[in-house]
């Protein structure tokens, strides 16, 4: 399965993903914090991170085919 995420700027960041069953989105702050949640995710899915302060985020994506787990940097 292959994923990428992308940074934009501090406002939003996008998803490219070639799962076709992606069925939920989390993102997590380091300390576990959920910082924001959406059941149904597509390509054309912007997730708006301009609330967040500069820090590591993780990002689970689940699909049919499993749970993929990136990390993002906003700057």
């Amino acid at each position: 399965m292959k994923t990428h995420i992308f940074l934009l700027i501090t406002y939003l960041f996008s998803l490219s993903l070639s799962a076709q069953n992606r069925e939920r989105l989390d993102s997590f702050d380091l300390s576990g914090r959920a910082v924001f949640r959406q059941k149904e995710v597509n390509d054309k899915t912007l997730i708006p991170i301009n609330h967040l302060s500069q820090d590591v985020y993780i990002v689970h994506i689940q699909t049919a085919e499993g749970i993929m787990e990136k990390k993002i940097l906003k700057k």
